[in-house]
């Protein structure tokens, strides 16, 4: 059984910054071209999780910003209305409850 530390490897992280960035109105095109020829590639894993750390690296290197920040709901009960999310189906658990089961 293969364990992971993260919740996500580093190609879902890769992909869920490439969403990001576009979302919040940057032109990820040409990041999202590159990132599509790696994964074409038919590298080894090894290989490929070297080429992944080495996107990313370039990912976090290259300059961002939000452009669309008006849109971006900045309250829980913004969030909560934006995502049809009824307030008495979201679970809650005390401090303790979370302590415990942290490793």
């Amino acid at each position: 059984m293969k364990m992971r530390i993260s919740w996500l490897e580093i190609s879902e992280r890769i992909k869920h910054e490439l969403r990001q960035r576009e979302e919040e109105g940057n032109n990820v095109t040409e990041l999202c071209s590159e990132w599509s020829q790696i994964e074409k590639l038919g590298l080894s894993e090894s290989e490929l999780k070297m080429q992944s750390e080495l996107f990313y690296r370039k990912l976090e290197e290259t300059p961002s910003e939000v452009k669309n920040e008006i849109n971006e709901p900045n309250s829980w009960s913004e969030i909560v209305k934006k995502c049809n999310i009824k307030a008495d189906t979201i679970l809650s658990f005390s401090t303790s409850f979370i302590d415990d089961r942290i490793l």
